[in-house]
């Protein structure tokens, strides 16, 4: 949910949706264009690197990862085999 002053996430262009236990249709999200988005706000307003940016970010999934009990390292680990096998998203913000 947006906090106020701030838009809601952007939807994925095209996605044809997800069913949900109701049986209503809703948008797919494009996650990964969130998260280029929100941390090219955080290091436009922080002012850091985005080097910086990107530990903020991993320092909160690891907090996340804890308020879940899920193992951090495990979640990581996963994270980077996922992203070895389905190759370089390509240049995103920042680079």
């Amino acid at each position: 949910m947006a906090q106020e002053g701030q838009q809601p996430p952007r939807l994925k262009p095209g996605a044809s949706g997800t069913r949900k236990a109701s049986g209503e249709t809703v948008e797919q999200l494009d996650l990964g264009y969130e998260v280029r988005r929100l941390l090219s706000v955080y290091v436009e307003q922080e002012g850091v690197s985005m080097s910086s940016a990107i530990r903020s970010l991993a320092t909160e999934l690891v907090h996340l990862c804890d308020e879940h009990d899920l193992d951090p390292d495990e979640r990581f680990d996963a994270a980077i085999e996922v992203a070895i096998k389905y190759g370089d998203r390509s240049k995103g913000i920042g680079d």
